[in-house]
């Protein structure tokens, strides 16, 4: 199923096509004028996530979380920011000791209603509550991944400057009865260790102060990092 724009009027009005004509229906978009970026309640965030997102209800960490809502008040999006998932990454990244990795932020989890992806509503969204962030809390530093067992790749960080930093390092998870074990001693335990899917590690940096350790891989002008090969 595709989505093609109806260029003979002059509404922002998209079908949906790959349907019989008892099955097409029209989605009026919203207008970036009807739009704005709110702070949102992790409550509203879990269900919204469970519905869009990829990972569905698996828990998530959350500092502030922002909202994309039109002008009935419908959430159309939601992004997650938190502090870094492992002081190793800050150490990795910039060389940071551990007391001095304040204002080094993880964009964690976004996501958006299946008719909004694909366009720059994305871009336009996480710009705007990147902005919202900086202006509530301190922020030198920025990072995202983007998962690539799941066909991510990360453009919508580069449509928003983001430094792309090439792949993640390789490392290993033990699994037991086929879940990971995420805490606690494998000594002893039977089970077996596979190997974790890499990432596209993102970053945006604010503190000119900071020094970037990883390389910055470069893209062509579709946001593709260099050597990615989009199935």
């Amino acid at each position: 199923m595709g989505i093609d724009a109806d260029l003979r009027s002059g509404l922002n009005v998209w079908v949906v096509v790959g349907m019989n004509d008892d099955e097409t229906k029209n989605i009026t978009l919203p207008k970036f004028s009807e739009l704005s970026v709110r702070l949102c309640a992790k409550c509203d965030a879990i269900p919204f996530f469970s519905k869009h997102h990829y990972l569905g209800d698996k828990p998530f960490r959350s500092s502030r979380i922002y909202k994309l809502i039109d002008t009935k008040g419908s959430m159309l999006g939601c992004c997650v920011f938190h502090g870094v998932s492992a002081p190793e990454t800050c150490v990795g990244a910039f060389g940071l000791k551990r007391n001095e990795q304040h204002g080094i932020w993880e964009l964690g989890r976004l996501a958006l209603v299946p008719e909004l992806n694909g366009r720059n509503y994305t871009s336009w969204f996480v710009s705007r509550a990147i902005k919202k962030l900086m202006v509530e809390e301190t922020v030198a530093a920025i990072i995202s991944y983007a998962d690539s067992s799941v066909g991510h790749i990360g453009s919508i960080y580069r449509a928003c400057n983001a430094f792309y930093c090439g792949m993640s390092a390789p490392k290993k998870d033990f699994y037991v009865n086929g879940k990971i074990q995420e805490r606690g001693t494998t000594k002893g335990v039977y089970g077996e260790w596979k190997p974790r899917p890499q990432k596209h590690r993102y970053v945006w940096i604010f503190d000119t102060d900071l020094k970037l350790k990883w390389p910055v891989v470069s893209c062509n002008w579709r946001g593709i990092p260099k050597g990615v090969v989009i199935k």
